[in-house]
């Protein structure tokens, strides 16, 4: 049998010798968290909704010699929703009466 047998300190991770990576500064974050947020704006820049282009004329009195119609028009109208009217009091009716 040999004599050289390894102990448990040889055995152990020698962590002196590992370089120790430095945190970074507070001028890297700065710089980092810039750079986040210039991405960010400039993404939102260029994805953003485009405002309508609209056409304008100015408005003019027309003048003529015979009657203006403002509207006409021939039909019925029907209601876009249908409601429904009740009272908040609830009761009983105890006379009802028509005069002529």
């Amino acid at each position: 049998m040999s004599d050289e047998r390894p102990s448990l300190a040889d055995l152990r991770i020698d962590r002196t010798a590992a370089p120790r990576r430095p945190l970074p500064s507070g001028q890297a974050v700065a710089v980092m968290v810039a750079a986040v947020l210039l991405a960010v704006g400039a993404a939102w820049w260029f994805n953003r909704t485009r405002p309508v282009a609209v056409r304008t004329a100015p408005a003019r009195e027309v003048t003529s010699s015979g009657p203006a119609t403002l509207l006409n028009a021939s039909g019925y109208v029907t209601a876009r929703r249908e409601a429904t009217v009740s009272s908040k009091v609830t009761g009983k009716i105890l006379v009802l009466s028509c005069e002529d």
